[in-house]
């Protein structure tokens, strides 16, 4: 069975703007240890730094994921597609919204931190790996 889920990030702070859209379809794998990610076509039409930020915030969500819960089966990442502007959407913006996108796909939005707009790749990366309370 597929699951549909997405994740539109688009804040205005001033004259900086931040945006992108992430949405994906998944299905458990049970025969997984591990996640499976295909991405669609219309994202292969992205930046090569903007594909790279959408498999970056799906391993990090996942990886958050089960920290929180080790027993969740493996996943597959069927298809991902990606809406962005050029001068609103950084790899930061896309990072965000996959993992967002993955996060809302297994109902974990909970386990999202807050976008943080003057946070450089790494520290938004770092902040999903802070100790989360929450249990899938």
């Amino acid at each position: 069975m597929n699951y549909a889920g997405e994740y539109k990030l688009a804040i205005q702070i001033g004259q900086r703007g931040f945006y992108a859209r992430v949405w994906l379809t998944v299905s458990p794998d049970p025969s997984l240890d591990f996640l499976k990610i295909e991405v669609a076509q219309d994202a292969r039409h992205a930046p090569m730094d903007f594909q790279a930020a959408i498999r970056a915030g799906i391993d990090t969500a996942w990886r958050r994921v089960r920290r929180a819960d080790p027993s969740i089966a493996g996943l597959h990442v069927r298809e991902v597609h990606l809406h962005y502007m050029i001068v609103d959407s950084t790899p930061r913006c896309v990072t965000y919204a996959a993992a967002g996108a993955l996060l809302n796909v297994l109902g974990l939005e909970r386990l999202l931190p807050p976008f943080q707009p003057d946070a450089t790749l790494d520290e938004m990366i770092a902040a999903f790996s802070q100790p989360s309370q929450d249990k899938p």
